[in-house]
């Protein structure tokens, strides 16, 4: 009885396995997230913290958020760093710190689907040359 039969059905279920793992991750980085918060351009959002309908401001990557009795509100896409966003609200005529909005910056994330998306084809690929070159070497 030839015993790596077993082996080549482990195999080929590892392979679907391999498959499966990389669909889920593609779905679930493409999926949007659930957000609660009004989607408005940049001045909107300026406007809307000058009225006082912003107590706070998340900046979240290139993401800003505004928050008003700790819910969010509103949120817009914003390029650049916490210096540039304070300086854009300032120069608005938005009190910024003490008796004025408050500024929070959340702390970057580890992108695992990212990682799984970047490397899964490479692994994948040198599964496929390592199997090939295994069986090269058989027939020679």
């Amino acid at each position: 009885m030839d015993q790596k039969k077993p082996f080549r059905w482990w195999r080929g279920s590892l392979v679907y396995i391999l498959i499966l793992i990389v669909i889920v991750a593609l779905v679930f980085s493409f999926l949007p997230g659930a957000r609660k918060s009004q989607q408005v351009d940049l001045f909107t959002f300026i406007g809307q913290v000058k009225e006082g309908k912003v107590d706070t401001v998340q900046q979240d990557e290139n993401i800003i958020v505004g928050l008003k009795d700790h819910e969010e509100k509103i949120e817009s896409g914003f390029i650049g760093n916490t210096t540039e966003l304070v300086n854009i609200l300032e120069k608005s005529g938005v009190t910024v710190g003490e008796n004025g909005v408050t500024i929070e910056v959340k702390a970057r994330k580890f992108d695992w689907a990212g990682l799984l998306i970047s490397f899964v084809p490479l692994i994948l690929f040198g599964g496929l040359l390592f199997l090939l070159f295994r069986s090269i070497r058989k027939k020679a």
